[in-house]
């Protein structure tokens, strides 16, 4: 098995992969479930590349080994991209964007959440709604990583940083 799994982490593997098939389909994604609407693809190389840049942004916000990632997402590519990148340079928590607001507080609380990557009001509302509320009560929580636009500079005390930075 070690011979066949030479990587050591999901970031070498994607790496490898990447290399040995970098303009094959990595992910396919149908924003709108729609079979009939245009199917939106990311290769081995665009998928590593994105997530490469996402490791550099959360490291730029003082993201190191120890440090929780909450991801409040729907499903989207930037979810599995947030995914990979939160365990690269830290820990993921990976959140039910179902659950109501005080019992994604306390989870970001009891993970000791640094950065929560989240739904901006463009992309989802109802989500972003839920992340805003629990952000409040997150004593941990610095950076807020908001996908899609239209989110404030900051949330208090918590900085809004544009997924987007990342690119």
């Amino acid at each position: 098995l070690a011979d066949r799994i030479a990587g050591r982490s999901v970031y070498a593997l994607l790496a490898r992969s990447a290399a040995r098939h970098a303009d094959a389909v990595a992910l396919s994604y149908l924003p709108h479930g729609d079979p009939e609407e245009a199917i939106q693809d990311l290769t081995y190389r665009e998928l590593l590349a994105s997530i490469s840049r996402t490791v550099r942004l959360l490291r730029e916000l003082g993201v190191g080994p120890h440090d929780g990632v909450a991801l409040l997402l729907p499903n989207a590519p930037e979810t599995h991209i947030a995914l990979w990148a939160a365990e690269t340079a830290g820990f993921a928590v990976p959140l039910n964007s179902l659950l109501e607001p005080s019992l994604v507080t306390s989870l970001l609380a009891a993970s000791r959440a640094r950065v929560l990557v989240t739904a901006g009001p463009l992309l989802d509302p109802i989500i972003w709604d839920k992340a805003v509320k629990a952000a409040e009560g997150a004593p941990w929580l610095r950076h807020v990583l908001a996908v899609g636009g239209g989110a404030p500079a900051s949330l208090g005390a918590v900085e809004v940083v544009p997924f987007g930075r990342a690119d």
